[in-house]
C-alpha cells in the first residue's frame, strides 16, 4: 500500500473552485473517449457528469487549503481504471465516514455490481462534486450529510438517530493523487435495527427502479483484533485510503482526538 499521511481536521478548510475546466491533451482525450464508449457497450450505467480534480493543494496540520478544477467521470474512470500516476491523472478529493451503532459496530457497505467499485468494501462517503458548491466554495460536510442519506439513510439532523457527528481526520497520499476528510458518526441505534431500517430502506429505492449504492452492509466489531482480521483477510476487497483510515481507527482506541500528523 502507499503511504498516505493522517493529520486532525484543521479548523481552517477551504476548498476552492477555480472556475477552470480541465483541457486535455488530444491523444489523452481520444483515449479516454475510447475508453468511456467500450464501458457503454459493455452497458455501464455510468454517466458522464462533471466532477472536480485538484489542482493545487497544501496542508498543514493548521490550515487545509485546496483549489480544484473541473473535468468529468469519464477522465476519473480512465485514470482509476488505467494509470493513475499519469501526469494528466485526477486527483480527486473526496468524504468518508466512520459510522458507528450503539452496539459499537462500524458499518462498512460492499459496492453493488452497477457502480464503478463492484465489490469492494467501503465505507460511506463519496466524491465531490457541483452538489456541493457554496459560491466557488466546496462544503465537505454537505457531502458526507448527503451521502450518508443516499447510502444509509441516515439524516444527520435527526438527532433523535445521530448522537455524534463530526470531521476528525484528513487523509492524503504522498503520490498527490488522493484526499479523504474523515467524519466520526455515531448512531443510537443498535445493529439489529439498523438491519431492519436499512432493509427496507433498499426495498423503497428499488420500488423506484433504483439500485442502492451498496449492495450489502456488514457490521463490524470496533475492536483492534477483529479490524485486524478484516483487514488481513485478502478475499476482501477495498481501497488503500480505505484500509489506511481503518487501520488507524483500531489503533487509536477510538479516542476521537488526533493531536499531530501519522505516517502510515
Amino acid at each position: 500500500m502507499k503511504k498516505y499521511t493522517i493529520i486532525p481536521f484543521p479548523k481552517k478548510s477551504v476548498i476552492t473552485f477555480s472556475g477552470e475546466k480541465v483541457v486535455l491533451p488530444i491523444k489523452l482525450q481520444k483515449k479516454i473517449d475510447v475508453y468511456w464508449n467500450s464501458l457503454m457497450k459493455k452497458k455501464k450505467h455510468y454517466t458522464k457528469d462533471s466532477m472536480f480534480t485538484i489542482s493545487k493543494r497544501s496542508i498543514t496540520e493548521k490550515e487545509l487549503n485546496i483549489t480544484v478544477d473541473e473535468t468529468d467521470y469519464a477522465h476519473y474512470l480512465y485514470s482509476k481504471d488505467n494509470d493513475r500516476s499519469f501526469v494528466h491523472a485526477v486527483k480527486f478529493i473526496h468524504t468518508m465516514s466512520i459510522v458507528i451503532t450503539n452496539d459499537n459496530k462500524i458499518i462498512i457497505g460492499r459496492m453493488g455490481a452497477h457502480t464503478a467499485h463492484a465489490g469492494m468494501m467501503q465505507m460511506c462517503g463519496g466524491g465531490l462534486d457541483k452538489n456541493d458548491l457554496r459560491g466557488r466554495t466546496l462544503c465537505v460536510e454537505d457531502n458526507i450529510a448527503r451521502e450518508l442519506k443516499e447510502e444509509l439513510n441516515i439524516d444527520i439532523s435527526n438527532l433523535d438517530v445521530v448522537s455524534f457527528h463530526k470531521p476528525m481526520f484528513i487523509v492524503y497520499n504522498h503520490a498527490a493523487v488522493q484526499v479523504t476528510a474523515v467524519f466520526i458518526t455515531k448512531i443510537s441505534v443498535l445493529e439489529k435495527e439498523f438491519k431492519i431500517k436499512y432493509n427496507n430502506f433498499q426495498n423503497e429505492i428499488k420500488k423506484k427502479g433504483n439500485l442502492p449504492e451498496f449492495e450489502k452492509i456488514f457490521f463490524l466489531e470496533n475492536n483492534k483484533k477483529e479490524i485486524n482480521i478484516f483487514l488481513n483477510n485478502r478475499n476482501i476487497r477495498s481501497s488503500d485510503a480505505f484500509k489506511r483510515v481503518l487501520a488507524f481507527w483500531s489503533i487509536t482506541k477510538h479516542n476521537t482526538v488526533l493531536k499531530s500528523k501519522k505516517i502510515f
